[in-house]
């Protein structure tokens, strides 16, 4: 049997990757706060309402869910889920809940769950939705920048702890999705022409790309191997793959 983990597969690239791994049979476990319909009453999709925002509770939320006996091995694991906070502003009016609430979603949570996932399975390959955001930093995206940053990190040092698992971590950049609109909203907008200047080409003609066609070229790359293109552990771009 091949299987599968997802996170935040209830939207966007998270639920197209979902379905992608059922149409090629793998069977696949995922968790968010709500579950998708189309994703909901297949019988190879096993889905656990957790709100990854509250990083303590998913270990007990998980437990029970996981399988213990029948799998051994995850081919594949994609931690996907997360969000971009309040809209953008500067540093300085960014309370610390919020803050905090975007490092537990995006960061604490991916810690949670590959300690589950590493200690209880055999993982393959673990595919994390990163993002250009946390290399080229913006002003105005504090919450996200940070994350994303530390995700990048995270991922870098779990990579040397583990060889045995070969970790992509991939930008997956200008997709439509709720953190791009989320990105690019708010009273303060004006205030950073780099984002207000990425709005405008939002606009444009495909520059966005769907979660569908972005799932479809993970596939491919999974599928030939992500090994032969990247490092494991080291951030990349998904325009920069999909140039060579």
């Amino acid at each position: 049997m091949k299987a599968a983990f997802v996170s935040g597969a209830s939207t966007g690239v998270g639920k197209a990757m979902a379905l992608k791994l059922l149409d090629q049979g793998f069977t696949v476990w995922s968790c968010s706060r709500t579950c998708a319909e189309e994703l909901r009453d297949h019988p190879r999709f096993h889905w656990c309402e957790v709100d990854l925002g509250q990083p303590a509770d998913i270990a007990a939320k998980l437990a029970g869910f996981l399988p213990a006996q029948t799998v051994k091995r995850l081919d594949v694991v994609f931690l996907n889920a997360g969000l971009f906070g309040l809209s953008p502003r500067p540093a300085v009016k960014m309370n610390l809940e919020a803050f905090q609430q975007v490092l537990n979603t995006n960061l604490v949570a991916n810690k949670a769950l590959l300690d589950i996932l590493l200690q209880r399975y055999e993982v393959a390959q673990c595919l994390f939705s990163a993002s250009i955001a946390g290399v080229r930093l913006r002003a105005g995206t504090l919450s996200y920048a940070v994350s994303k940053a530390a995700l990048n990190a995270l991922a870098q040092v779990y990579a040397l702890e583990h060889p045995g698992t070969f970790f992509a971590v991939i930008g997956l950049c200008n997709m439509r999705t709720r953190i791009m609109t989320d990105a690019l909203a708010g009273d303060d907008l004006a205030l950073f022409p780099e984002l207000a200047g990425l709005k405008a080409r939002v606009g444009e003609p495909d520059y966005l790309t769907e979660p569908e066609q972005r799932a479809a070229q993970l596939w491919r790359f999974y599928e030939a191997g992500f090994a032969g293109r990247m490092q494991s552990g080291r951030f990349i771009e998904i325009r920069e793959l999909l140039s060579t």
